[in-house]
């Protein structure tokens, strides 16, 4: 048996499923890809932990829209502008998209959700 250490790729695509309110409680399912930065094992416990620290009120220091900033490299390809167009990853983009409820925490379950599949599978 033998084992190739390999170096990963810098960044990973994850699915982001959601749910946005509609007109008289229909919701409208949406499913979009977004690339994210892939962390090391150290800044991947070190991103735990700084979720986990909270400030005097019991609140926590670390916001979605910080890991957001922090994590996200690009959109994939099923994510389309108002004309039909695949949506540039721009700071103005990612803004507009996070301020669509709810799409920021979803875009952040999406983060957890790839590494928890990828530590289930190991």
């Amino acid at each position: 048996m033998s084992f190739k250490l390999i170096t990963p790729k810098s960044d990973f695509l994850a699915t982001v499923q959601t749910e946005i309110p509609g007109d008289k409680g229909k919701g409208q399912k949406v499913t979009f890809s977004v690339r994210f930065k892939r962390l090391s094992m150290l800044e991947y416990e070190a991103l735990i932990e700084r979720i986990n620290d909270k400030d005097k009120d019991g609140n926590r220091t670390a916001k979605d829209q910080d890991l957001i900033d922090e994590l996200l490299t690009g959109f994939g390809d099923d994510l389309f502008d108002d004309n039909g167009n695949p949506l540039e990853f721009t700071p103005d983009n990612v803004a507009a998209l996070c301020d669509i409820f709810p799409i920021r925490p979803a875009i952040v379950t999406a983060f957890f959700d790839g590494y928890a599949r990828a530590k289930a599978k190991n």
